[in-house]
């Protein structure tokens, strides 16, 4: 494979999860973890998530996209995001647990 082709895959990976390829190289890897657990969420288990976590991480999303607020965030909205991520996984490893042993 040729760097050309990775770099498309690359991109359309990043892209997939939510993350800008343009501020890729800039960005806190905490910060894009959380972006990718925000976006991944939002995008396939709305429906595990109450009213405050779907606005928690609507405005991480919203802050991630803008340049000037994505330097705003702090480190404990950044673990408020992950803690939700790893409620809902706990959630649906309890879920996918049931259903294996049924």
């Amino acid at each position: 494979m040729n760097y050309y082709k990775a770099d498309i895959k690359t991109n359309d990976w990043l892209k997939s999860n939510g993350i800008s390829v343009k501020h890729f190289a800039k960005t806190d890897s905490q910060l894009l973890k959380a972006q990718k657990i925000a976006f991944n969420l939002l995008k396939h288990h709305l429906n595990l998530l109450s009213t405050p976590q779907i606005k928690t991480l609507r405005v991480y999303c919203a802050q991630m996209a803008s340049d000037k607020k994505r330097n705003k965030i702090t480190d404990n909205f950044v673990y408020k995001v992950l803690n939700i991520g790893t409620k809902i996984n706990r959630q649906l490893f309890k879920a996918n647990k049931e259903i294996n042993n049924s």
